[in-house]
């Protein structure tokens, strides 16, 4: 049978998706039957979807969760995926430049169009059209940031109106905080929500308000449980291996990374799922490395129970 190219299989991808989605239980034998698909094709197209399909910073709200049990499949979308498709600051900065750019390289051309583009765009920024451009991205309201400095020094709960991305809704969430950070020129908050009953981390840009509540903080920051495959808690894992491991640091967020020696990257980076932090295990070299920073423990295994359900699943030793 002739392979199939990708875009073929991306294609193919795109079809059934949806399908299982709106069908959660469905067996792998109805899928294949509807579709026309041999079996073997539709699990490598759900390994597909598992370990790729999900956008930066790759948190549990913008991943794809595939679960293949009992011949039954199951497909979580990130909440993003969800959402009509908008764009952040940067990205319409970005288009706004290019939009001008364009008129200037080609004054003769009809651009009215063009011309009402880019007024809605800079009133969307609240750029002056008259005006010289400052930008400044991820600031947070010192006022907001003054309140949770005082929460965390005197372990206070705090009641925050946050913005979440993935919903693209405001609400109102009673926190427990912890500690802040600084990551990709973010700052987060670390803490358990309340309202979510689950640790959170939260952006603080997105943080429209912060109010100082007299109730004391009633949870203590723990380490993720690595059996834990649904939570939204972090755990910090440290990466020891060779300078291969320099990719993890130009792809996601890290919160440091340096050489031990000439021939050895130390790199530690936040994770929220054990999916995902499996997915990462299995691109790493062999002799890499890796523990988790809190409690010290060895990760080594996940990775091979990680791959031993996959070869499992296609009847491999």
């Amino acid at each position: 049978m002739k392979r199939k190219t990708a875009a073929e299989q991306v294609q193919r991808i795109l079809s059934i998706l949806p399908w299982i989605v709106a069908n959660p239980g469905i067996t792998v034998d109805e899928v294949c039957n509807r579709f026309a698909i041999d079996r073997k094709s539709l699990l490598d197209d759900l390994d597909n979807v598992f370990y790729n399909v999900g956008i930066y910073p790759f948190t549990p709200d913008v991943l794809a969760d595939v679960l293949v049990e009992d011949d039954r499949i199951y497909v979580t979308l990130g909440d993003y995926f969800t959402q009509p498709l908008r764009l952040n600051n940067s990205e319409a900065l970005s288009l706004l430049t290019a939009a001008k750019a364009s008129m200037t390289l080609s004054p003769a051309t009809d651009s009215s169009l063009l011309a009402t583009a880019i007024s809605k765009l800079e009133h969307s920024l609240g750029i002056d059209t008259g005006g010289a451009l400052d930008v400044r991205l991820a600031d947070v309201d010192s006022s907001t940031l003054d309140t949770i400095n005082t929460a965390l020094s005197n372990r206070r709960q705090l009641q925050i109106s946050y913005y979440s991305f993935g919903r693209d809704k405001l609400g109102e969430r009673i926190i427990d905080p912890w500690s802040l950070a600084n990551r990709n020129g973010h700052w987060y908050l670390r803490a358990w929500c309340n309202t979510a009953q689950g640790e959170r981390e939260f952006r603080l840009d997105r943080v429209y308000s912060a109010i100082l509540l007299d109730e004391p903080v009633a949870s203590e920051p723990t380490a993720t449980d690595p059996q834990r495959t649904g939570g939204t808690g972090v755990r910090t894992v440290r990466i020891v291996g060779s300078h291969e491991v320099g990719w993890i640091a130009r792809s996601y967020p890290v919160d440091s990374q340096h050489e031990l020696d000439a021939e050895t990257l130390v790199v530690e980076i936040p994770v929220s799922t054990q999916h995902w932090l499996e997915r990462l295990l299995l691109r790493l070299p062999i002799d890499a490395v890796v523990t988790d920073v809190d409690t010290g423990e060895d990760l080594s295994s996940m990775r091979s129970s990680a791959a031993k359900r996959i070869l499992d699943r296609y009847g491999l030793e």
